[in-house]
């Protein structure tokens, strides 16, 4: 079967049931897969995201209200955020807070932030089709990346995957130019290629980042330009360059002019104020994220800003708020079919009923946790559901089961750790 087959068959299988359909047909034949699939994943799940936000940008020239405005207790939300930030110290991204024009005021719940149907109009239609479509290569992805960074960690050094990683770190490092670097590499692999490097010390961070700074990304476009830009931030906010990693993110907001990437770089800025400075101070970096994923029909990015800034609630003592937005990203990420954030949310909302005393429904929401991130088999948030259980039952008088789910964890994280070191 060509790629093209094979990208046409995926996409069925999604329609037929989303994970469910496409995760056994990945993981039978994956293996007999080269690396010309997996960059046509990457590309046209680019491609999708580039379709939606020419058309959610048409919507809004022409007025029409697109996904909707967000929900009263989202909006509650980012503004309590933005006081807080006002009196916990300055904003970031240029210490103002730029708001979408064409934003309305609404009433509107999680639940219809799905669609708004406009009667007939071929813009709308138009803009709820591509969406679609990007969501579907989204679910996809996150399928065959999942094995693309398990083969990684795991494979031969004949592997291609570690054969391609091995050539890019050894063309970056030298701090020559990469024709365009495989979109395969940089897509897919880049977050996992962090983690493998920062296993083995910084030593090979900061070269690492001085090659990537140096290589040609023109050919790329802006979209990946902007993905580029963010994994390096990331990488350089690990190894305590954090003005750094805020002037390169507030620069990429700028330069793509609020589309999904601007989105994206709020939440790595947001993740990266918080730890070095603190969460009232973080607030002023996610406040119009999510305006801007609504607005760019980006219901993930959505969903992510809603959890980001019901964390930073968390943090700051509005447990209330924070059970708001939670709930609010959990039902968007259930319907966008993202099942890895979708158990990640469910943790967070667990943490919160353990904390307000709701010990019963807390562990509810951890064993729902668990079982999602099982199924998607994600051995590192795995481990930390576990971790969370473990600690629950051991508060609570358990101690035997405690001590079972503490040893779970633990094969788990040294699961994790293993893959690192290979």
């Amino acid at each position: 079967m060509d790629s093209d087959a094979l990208l046409a068959h995926l996409l069925k299988l999604d329609a037929q049931g989303r994970h469910g359909s496409s995760r056994p047909y990945v993981e039978e034949r994956i293996d007999s897969w080269g690396p010309e699939v997996f960059e046509a994943v990457a590309v046209a799940q680019w491609d999708a995201g580039d379709e939606t936000e020419r058309w959610a940008g048409e919507e809004q020239r022409r007025g029409l209200p697109g996904l909707g405005p967000l929900s009263k207790a989202v909006r509650a939300g980012i503004d309590e955020g933005r006081k807080k930030a006002e009196t916990g110290g300055r904003g970031v991204l240029g210490g103002r807070v730029r708001s979408m024009k064409g934003a309305r005021e609404g009433v509107l719940s999680a639940g219809d932030l799905a669609m708004v149907e406009i009667g007939g109009d071929e813009v709308t239609s138009s803009a709820e089709a591509a969406m679609l479509r990007w969501e579907a290569w989204q679910r996809i992805e996150d399928v065959v990346f999942a094995k693309v960074v398990e083969r990684i960690s795991t494979g031969t050094e004949r592997d291609w995957t570690r054969v391609r990683l091995g050539r890019e770190i050894a063309a970056l490092l030298r701090g020559t130019a990469v024709e365009g670097i495989e979109i395969c590499g940089l897509a897919a692999n880049a977050t996992a290629l962090g983690g493998w490097l920062l296993a083995r010390g910084r030593g090979l961070v900061e070269p690492f980042l001085a090659g990537l700074e140096s290589a040609d990304f023109g050919d790329l476009g802006a979209s990946r330009g902007a993905a580029v830009a963010i994994v390096v931030a990331k990488m350089e906010g690990t190894t305590g360059r954090n003005e750094e990693a805020r002037c390169r993110l507030e620069a990429m907001a700028e330069q793509v002019r609020g589309g999904r990437w601007a989105t994206r770089a709020s939440i790595a800025l947001c993740g990266l104020v918080c730890e070095s400075v603190g969460p009232a101070h973080a607030l002023g970096a996610i406040s119009e994220a999510p305006e801007q994923a609504r607005a760019h029909r980006d219901r993930r990015g959505l969903a992510d800003a809603l959890r980001s800034l019901g964390l930073l609630h968390h943090e700051t003592g509005s447990p209330d708020r924070a059970r708001e937005l939670f709930e609010c990203a959990l039902e968007i990420h259930g319907e966008v079919g993202n099942r890895r954030s979708e158990g990640v949310v469910l943790g967070n909302l667990g943490n919160l009923r353990k904390l307000t005393g709701s010990l019963d429904r807390a562990r509810e929401l951890y064993e729902s946790a668990l079982e999602i991130h099982r199924e998607v088999g994600d051995r590192a948030v795995e481990g930390i559901a576990l971790g969370n259980l473990g600690t629950l039952h051991h508060e609570t008088g358990s101690p035997d089961r405690a001590r079972r789910l503490y040893e779970a964890m633990d094969l788990c994280l040294e699961c994790k750790a293993c893959k690192a070191e290979c």
